[in-house]
C-alpha cells in the first residue's frame, strides 16, 4: 500500500476528518468576521483557522501525509482548549462571576463558550478518526511514522497557561 493509496476505511475516516476540519475552520472565520472579539484583532485566529482548513483539504485529498500534521493541529487544539476551560477562564473570571454573567446576558457570554467547547469537540472527533485502527494501519503500511502527538498536548496546554500567568501577572 503507497502512502497516496490509503485502503477504503483508511480514505472515509481521512476525508470524514477534512470535511469536519474545514467546516470547522469556515464556521469560525465567519464567526471572527461577524463577531470580531471585543477590542482585538481577528486576524491570529483567522490565520489559526485557516491552517485548519488547509490540512482539511490535504486530508480531503486522502493524504496519509496530512494525517500526522492534522493529528497535531487536532492534539495542540485539545490541549489548548482544556487548559482554556480549566485555567484560562477561572483567571479572567472567577466562577461565580461567570455564572452570573452567564444567567444575565447569555449572548455575549455563554454563545461563545459553546463554540468553543463545540470546537473542542469536534477537534476530538478529528484526533480520533486520525488516531483510528484503519488511518494507523495505512500510515504504518505505508512505512510512516504513527507515534502519539504528545508534545502538542504539551504545547498546546502550555500556551493557555501561559497567557493565564501573563493575564493573571498583568492586573
Amino acid at each position: 500500500m503507497s502512502p497516496t493509496l490509503p485502503s477504503q476505511a483508511a480514505a472515509r475516516k481521512l476525508r470524514l476528518a477534512g470535511a469536519v476540519l474545514v467546516v470547522v475552520a469556515l464556521v469560525n472565520i465567519g464567526f471572527a468576521l461577524a463577531l470580531p472579539p471585543a477590542g482585538r484583532s481577528p486576524v491570529p485566529g483567522i490565520l489559526v483557522e485557516l491552517v485548519g482548513a488547509a490540512l482539511g483539504l490535504w486530508l480531503l485529498r486522502r493524504s496519509l501525509a496530512g494525517a500526522r500534521a492534522a493529528t497535531w493541529y487536532a492534539a495542540f487544539g485539545i490541549g489548548f482548549g482544556i487548559a482554556v476551560f480549566a485555567v484560562l477562564l477561572p483567571v479572567l473570571k472567577p466562577p461565580a462571576v461567570w455564572i452570573d454573567a452567564l444567567r444575565t446576558d447569555f449572548a455575549v457570554d455563554g454563545v461563545p463558550l459553546l463554540r468553543g467547547l463545540a470546537h473542542l469537540v469536534l477537534l476530538g472527533v478529528v484526533y480520533r478518526l486520525l488516531r483510528s485502527a484503519p488511518v494507523r494501519q495505512a500510515r504504518t503500511a505505508a512505512g510512516l511514522p504513527d507515534t502519539l502527538p504528545w508534545p502538542a498536548f504539551l504545547l498546546g496546554a502550555g500556551l493557555a497557561c501561559v497567557v493565564a500567568l501573563a493575564i493573571a501577572l498583568g492586573r
